[in-house]
């Protein structure tokens, strides 16, 4: 029952960092992390539970680095989030990564 759980919360967690790179998509590939949560809080009061705060949301993009990369702007003193792969280009990197095995 605790493996179904994990599997729950990695496929929880995967659709929020498909929702954040659709946002990203939608940015120009990046976006203030707080204009990101603002944004998932709006289309889906049920993310708040989830991802309540920046820090909650910064821990989550930073353990999928393949996808987003987190860095701060100088200009705007803000902290950014930047789509290193869009949604369609990981889910082909998985196809061929599923291929080869």
């Amino acid at each position: 029952q605790q493996e179904q759980v994990k599997a729950q919360q990695n496929q929880v967690e995967l659709v929020l960092i498909e929702r954040i790179s659709n946002i990203l998509e939608n940015s120009w590939g990046r976006s203030d992390l707080n204009s990101i949560l603002s944004t998932l809080h709006a289309n889906d009061s049920r993310v708040i539970a989830i991802l309540s705060t920046a820090e909650a949301l910064r821990a989550l993009v930073a353990r999928h680095p393949q996808r987003i990369q987190l860095g701060r702007d100088p200009t705007m003193g803000a902290e950014m989030a930047a789509l290193r792969l869009t949604n369609s280009q990981w889910q082909a990197h998985q196809a061929q990564a599923a291929q080869a095995q």
